[in-house]
């Protein structure tokens, strides 16, 4: 869940089928930098009106939405590039520093835990860009060698106290992606492989989400959507409808696991719910509150609902999925 999990509180166009619902080994131990002197991530209260959702002025897409231990991050690009803005109770979302930005032209996944933040960015090549945050308003930048991420990362959460990356194992020339990858780290700068070979037909692993030991991890190719789980071992395919489907989020909430995709054919939103997330169930998702020319891009959890970011012709947007459909939320 981008990417992050959230507290009670993007992608290359694959194949010609998927263009119209995508829309547009170990290393050693290390450990995170010193916080900075310079202002905080910001808090929030447990309760607050929906608006405080809604997305940062001037943000052109929005991938990844995380919250956790009152803090509520949003990232993805506006006009100067990659983006992260923070949000603190009762302020306005503040677009943080992130130091070497030419580094990538979007940022596609952010996760926070505590004082702590990793996000990863890139342009759609098969390697994706770390930068790290310790508590101040300013992202840095960590070098490749020691991040010793191979792949394309599209979604990142924090689990306690290690950090989930998931994403592409991409072929060097032609930059399609040939099967999923999980990865992991203690400190957030340094990760190692977790799970390799996730079996993808030309297509892209896009979430994850963690919940009570479970990691879900899902994606689409050709065939339609792919989920998979684990219990602390291999990852299995997890069964359910979903044939000409893509997903794009999944999170977790007090009732279970929830993805948010969209049909292949009609572009209309879809949902699908489990408790245990090897069993899923199809929900009836009504359309009204996201046109075809919508992106989504991530879901997270927030206050104990289900909310989806993306983008929009004019610019990032945020549903909530309220009843069974997907609400727009507006400033």
């Amino acid at each position: 869940m981008s990417h992050g999990q959230g507290r009670r509180v993007g992608l290359a166009v694959v194949c010609a089928l998927m263009v119209a619902a995508c829309g547009s080994s170990t290393g050693p131990a290390t450990t995170m930098a010193a916080r900075e002197a310079s202002a905080p991530v910001g808090s929030l209260t447990t309760t607050f009106d929906a608006t405080v959702l809604a997305a940062p002025a001037g943000a052109a897409t929005l991938t990844g939405m995380a919250a956790h231990d009152e803090a509520l991050v949003v990232a993805g690009a506006d006009d100067d590039g990659a983006a992260i803005w923070t949000r603190g109770d009762g302020d306005a979302w503040r677009r943080a520093e992130i130091r070497a930005p030419r580094r990538a032209p979007r940022i596609d996944a952010v996760a926070v835990h505590g004082n702590r933040g990793v996000a990863f960015g890139g342009d759609g090549g098969p390697t994706s860009h770390l930068w790290v945050e310790a508590g101040g308003s300013a992202w840095r930048a960590v070098p490749g060698d020691e991040a010793g991420i191979d792949g394309r990362v599209t979604a990142v959460t924090a689990d306690g106290d290690r950090w989930i990356a998931v994403g592409d194992a991409v072929a060097p020339e032609g930059d399609e992606s040939y099967e999923g990858v999980v990865w992991s780290s203690r400190d957030g700068r340094t990760y190692r492989p977790l799970a390799t070979g996730l079996d993808l037909a030309e297509g892209t692993v896009t979430d994850v989400a963690v919940a009570d030991g479970t990691v879900v991890v899902v994606g689409f190719d050709v065939t339609g959507g792919r989920v998979w789980t684990s219990e602390g071992g291999a990852f299995s395919p997890a069964a359910g409808t979903f044939g000409a489907m893509t997903m794009h989020g999944v999170t977790h909430t007090s009732d279970g696991f929830v993805i948010v995709g969209r049909g292949v054919g009609d572009l209309a939103p879809r949902a699908w719910r489990s408790v245990d997330g090897r069993e899923w169930e199809l929900l009836d998702i009504d359309d009204a509150g996201v046109a075809q020319v919508d992106e989504l891009h991530d879901a997270t959890t927030v206050d104990d609902t289900v909310v989806v970011v993306g983008g929009s012709p004019t610019g990032g947007v945020v549903w909530t999925l309220d009843e069974r459909a997907l609400v727009r939320v507006d400033p």
